[in-house]
């Protein structure tokens, strides 16, 4: 989004959307850290790709409705906020709407992306399961 205030024109978009998209990825790398430690630790490897399947599944479900549940106005309560040095912030008129898409979208892309990670963890499992 560009906001232009005389002769200046400030673009704030892209700095958000990539804050927006780390702080997602950071969150879903920590829990994806936490899946494959848990997998380490089962007892065969059907059990593990189950395991591994139905914890993506979690994950994109948790992304969803987070998604959903945060409110507009408590964006300044977002670790994009945070991240955002005070002279990058947008002013609270346009940043609620700017930090809440990007978010939205971040939370999206990376969802989507642990649903695929399901998918091919209990794929895996169904062919251990069948092929023994």
């Amino acid at each position: 989004m560009r906001l232009s205030v005389g002769l200046i024109v400030i673009d704030f978009g892209d700095r958000v959307n990539q804050l927006a998209d780390l702080s997602i990825a950071r969150g879903v790398g920590f829990g994806a850290l936490a899946i494959m430690c848990g997998m380490v630790g089962m007892g065969s490897l059907a059990i593990a790709f189950k395991f591994g399947g139905f914890s993506f599944l979690f994950t994109t479900m948790v992304l969803l409705i987070r998604d959903r549940v945060y409110l507009p106005e408590q964006f300044k309560r977002t670790e994009v906020w945070i991240m955002l040095r005070p002279e990058e912030r947008p002013p609270p008129e346009i940043a609620s709407r700017l930090i809440m898409t990007a978010r939205h979208q971040a939370m999206m892309l990376w969802g989507f992306r642990a649903s695929a990670a399901a998918a091919l963890f209990l794929a895996f499992a169904l062919l251990m399961d069948i092929f023994g």
